[in-house]
């Protein structure tokens, strides 16, 4: 404590009291450097945690996919997205509100589109792809979902499966008889359709009448591409073409007996082929497969033999019928090679020099008036 000072012609105050002597200061400690803590921050108590900074990220994804919603997953990422930001947003004060909400209602938009379009598309009876079909009579249908019986319109050269639904009763192009299941992993070569397609030679015989000849229509059959088969379409659709004109009414109630040369051809050659049928539904035949195919097929080529070259022909079918006997004498020994071979590619090189019957039975079924 310090004496005030003294005011001049104020001699007469008393002198003031002697100042006590300082207290000695207490030696210095030495410093150490280290870190600095104060209060209760090194553990963080009463303290706020920090905010996130910028903005939220999952704002800026739900307006780029709301945006870019060209496709079912994107509209469902862009609503996730902006479900999530707004909820975080809620809790950290982020930034991007305006985005998350933005995002919301663009995917609201584009979803109400796309109910709106197809709305317009079932009113209308059209379809915009493979696979939605509409069933009433006179509208696009999927070709590959015609039952049995069905009836519809199909120009000769048309690309598209999309075919017209028609009724029975009234003219019409063609009629579906059955639907083959392509067991393949991978898309099918044009080979491998077209022994697929014999499938549909057996599936005709299950559907018509047996003991009835059908001269008047032809066998075909409607394949996939390789962008329908990438979108799961994976069958081949038989359906019966007249050879002069429309057809009207159902193909099977239409047949005629059979001649008793017509019968005779049909009863000994002109059958299903369960060791092809087999065959066929196998996409990667292991060498056994192949010995066990080639050695049915050369048994029904002997009886095919036995049965043509048995007793002579009607004028118009004997040529054909010597043809195709004479083919078939050629094919045999190439499929007992193939059945005996002992390695996978003297079987293979066997089978490879078959060769086809198949122009050979279609001049037998022209020259006796049969259905090819």
């Amino acid at each position: 404590m310090s004496t005030p000072p003294v005011e001049p012609g104020n001699s007469d105050l008393p002198e003031p009291y002697p100042q006590p002597l300082p207290y000695p200061q207490p030696p210095q400690l030495p410093s150490y450097a280290g870190p600095e803590y104060s209060g209760y921050e090194v553990h963080g108590w009463n303290q706020p945690p920090p905010r996130p900074q910028g903005t939220n990220g999952f704002a800026i994804a739900a307006l780029i996919c709301g945006i870019l919603g060209c496709s079912v997953l994107l509209l469902v990422l862009a609503i996730i997205f902006g479900c999530v930001a707004l909820s975080q947003i809620k809790k950290t004060g982020q930034a991007g509100r305006g985005l998350a909400i933005s995002g919301l209602v663009v995917a609201g938009v584009w979803v109400a589109a796309i109910a709106v379009a197809a709305a317009v598309l079932v009113s209308n009876g059209t379809v915009d792809r493979i696979g939605t079909a509409v069933s009433q009579s006179g509208s696009a249908v999927d070709g590959f979902k015609l039952k049995p019986g069905d009836c519809f319109d199909r120009p000769e050269d048309a690309k598209s499966a999309v075919v017209t639904s028609k009724p029975c009763t009234a003219a019409h192009d063609a009629e579906a008889f059955g639907t083959i299941t392509i067991k393949d992993t991978n898309f099918p070569s044009a080979a491998r359709l077209k022994t697929l397609s014999s499938q549909c030679t057996e599936a005709r015989y299950r559907y018509l009448d047996p003991d009835r000849n059908y001269p008047g229509v032809t066998t075909r059959y409607l394949y996939p591409d390789a962008s329908l088969w990438d979108r799961g379409i994976h069958v081949l659709t038989c359906f019966f073409r007249s050879n002069a004109g429309p057809i009207t009414g159902l193909v099977r109630p239409s047949g005629i007996p059979y001649t008793d040369q017509q019968k005779r051809y049909v009863q000994a050659v002109d059958k299903p082929d369960p060791s092809l049928e087999k065959y066929e539904d196998i996409e990667k035949p292991t060498w056994d497969d192949k010995k066990e195919f080639a050695a049915g097929e050369a048994a029904r080529t002997q009886g095919d033999i036995d049965a043509l070259a048995g007793s002579p022909w009607q004028d118009g079918a004997q040529p054909s019928i010597d043809a195709l006997v004479a083919k078939l004498r050629t094919q045999l020994p190439h499929w007992q090679d193939a059945a005996t071979a002992e390695s996978p590619s003297a079987t293979a090189r066997a089978l490879g020099e078959v060769g086809s019957t198949t122009t050979e039975r279609q001049q037998i079924h022209t020259a006796l008036g049969i259905m090819n």
